[in-house]
């Protein structure tokens, strides 16, 4: 792959993270998973409300934003090709107080782990990507017991 294509795909993945930022926080309502949650468990999460067909992620990103895209660290992610008009229902792999692999550690500025150590360090969130935009639908604070 060209040193073009490269340094487009990291430009893209940048803009579609600072689109997670900016332009669904206020929109998101609260999903449901059960907290308090034990380090090393996987969670399943419920969407709070019925929606759209679509293909959604569910994981977990922090509440701070790091580098030159002021991007959120997130991981533990699952796709899930939701049918619509229910709930959707997913179940992430684990999640870690401390050590959890960010899927944007190849955005400048970001590292290859990152941790949440409190309540309002990470959220548990439902995205779905539009175009180069990442739109999140639904979110709740992880809890650790």
């Amino acid at each position: 792959m060209g040193i073009k294509k490269t340094l487009f795909r990291g430009f893209a993945a940048g803009v579609a993270t600072v689109a997670l930022i900016a332009g669904g926080a206020s929109a998101a309502s609260a999903l449901e998973y059960e907290p308090p949650v034990v380090d090393g468990q996987s969670l399943t999460v419920v969407s709070s409300n019925a929606l759209a067909a679509g293909t959604y992620r569910v994981g977990i990103c922090t509440t701070a934003t790091f580098g030159l895209f002021q991007a959120p660290a997130c991981g533990a992610m699952v796709d899930v090709a939701h049918p619509g008009g229910k709930p959707l229902t997913a179940t992430t792999p684990a999640v870690y107080k401390q050590g959890n692999a960010n899927a944007h550690v190849k955005l400048p500025g970001h590292k290859g782990t990152f941790d949440c150590p409190t309540a309002s360090s990470c959220d548990v969130v439902i995205v779905k990507h539009v175009g180069l935009r990442t739109v999140q639908i639904e979110n709740a604070p992880l809890i650790f017991k």
